[in-house]
């Protein structure tokens, strides 16, 4: 909405200095005592050095402007701050329907604010705030942005952002405000490439000897160049005759992505309910649930006989939209939306719900993932999905700890 600033009473008083216990007390004892408003404020403090800025009103002053420049002076004296009395220019309140919360964290570096500015900038939108969180060169930033007057699309903002954090691998997301504070839910994981670091298809093509075959159609199913269910049939086909035997030798050999059971164990924490939603197999998402002690293991199962596989998928294969379909059973079994849902993955197959869900996440995304998802994590750590909730001091303090605990 407009601030009716036609009005010469409204005014800005700036504070900067040296911070210390009483600053705003006395700024505001003075005001108060002259009956003059205050309708906006923001105060920071930057190691030490705090700034303060405040919107007046004086309509109901009982005092002169004059009068009121001297006290301020008086108390500037007094405080050994830089206090300034400022006329209020023309402008807009941000309207809560266009602010957004980005979250930028990684290794600290020169220029990381420069090109993220440079983005921002570019869609003509405006910074409102930017807090920065920094542990032995790591960094969180966080920004509140107004969108009011965006240049171009949030689609094309997000993915410019994206590709500037890139090529400083940081991770990043964008979301709205209202989806920011949002009490969610539920978070689901795509298993291969995601929660663990093997691609299971192409270690089971490794054993029936048909490695190099299934990797190349695996690859261009990743990247949407090829219909995901055909090339699973195709795939599986491969495999038959490997038994059950060898099916654990690839079960015993999978390694979780850095970071996998600490972030599961704070979610866990925090109520999270946590579903592993594969186009893998449930051979494995039921091993990887039970270890890590997950509600929901959803995979598409082999068929077996004999102790081998027949070279053929039982029940219905879980594809793109299948994914989605069971991120929505779940939504209604648990009584809650897609807003209250946290998606994580990296292929073509997730990104409908990337797409759909409250909060989507590529985790070293395929194109495909990344253009879509709300924010993209460009380490290797899972960690990093964390940050883009809206935590207490003490829980970011925790996940920094974890992240620079050799965490890489």
């Amino acid at each position: 909405r407009q601030v009716d600033d036609s009005q010469s009473h409204y005014k800005i008083i700036s504070v900067l200095g040296r911070d210390k216990p009483g600053i705003f007390n006395k700024l505001t004892s003075l005001l108060a005592s002259n009956s003059i408003n205050i309708e906006d404020v923001r105060q920071s403090v930057l190691r030490g050095h705090v700034s303060i800025t405040l919107l007046v009103s004086t309509h109901n002053a009982r005092c002169s402007i004059e009068q009121l420049i001297t006290n301020l002076e008086r108390v500037s004296k007094q405080l050994a701050v830089d206090i300034r009395l400022l006329e209020y220019e023309k402008g807009w309140e941000p309207s809560p329907q266009h602010l957004y919360h980005l979250t930028i964290v990684g290794k600290d570096q020169v220029g990381i604010l420069a090109a993220i500015s440079k983005v921002l900038y570019d869609h003509n939108i405006n910074i409102e705030t930017i807090s920065s969180f920094v542990r032995k060169g790591f960094i969180l930033n966080h920004f509140l942005i107004d969108l009011s007057n965006l240049r171009g699309t949030i689609s094309s903002l997000r993915n410019n952002l994206r590709k500037a954090c890139q090529r400083f691998t940081l991770s990043m997301v964008l979301q709205h405000e209202r989806q920011y504070y949002r009490n969610k839910r539920l978070v689901v994981f795509d298993l291969d490439s995601t929660l663990i670091q093997n691609e299971i298809i192409n270690e089971l093509g490794e054993l029936a000897g048909v490695k190099e075959e299934i990797q190349k159609v695996t690859e261009q199913a990743l990247n949407g160049e090829l219909d995901f269910k055909k090339a699973l049939i195709k795939r599986v086909s491969l495999l038959k005759g490997l038994t059950t035997n060898q099916l654990d030798k690839v079960k015993n050999k999978i390694t979780f992505s850095p970071g996998t059971r600490e972030s599961i164990n704070i979610l866990k924490e925090m109520g999270f309910k946590i579903a592993i939603v594969s186009s893998g197999f449930s051979y494995f998402t039921n091993h990887v649930k039970k270890q890590l002690g997950l509600d929901y293991s959803f995979g598409n199962e082999l068929e077996v006989s004999d102790g081998a596989l027949t070279g053929r998928i039982k029940g219905m294969i879980i594809g793109r939209k299948e994914k989605l379909a069971i991120v929505k059973i779940l939504t209604q079994s648990l009584g809650i939306t897609l807003q209250d849902v946290i998606t994580v993955g990296d292929g073509s197959n997730d990104s409908l719900m990337l797409e759909e869900a409250g909060l989507g996440i590529g985790y070293l995304a395929k194109p495909a993932a990344a253009e879509v998802a709300d924010g993209n994590i460009h380490s290797n750590s899972l960690i990093e999905v964390l940050f883009a909730l809206a935590l207490p001091r003490e829980k970011i303090e925790i996940l920094f700890e974890h992240r620079l605990n050799g965490i890489e």
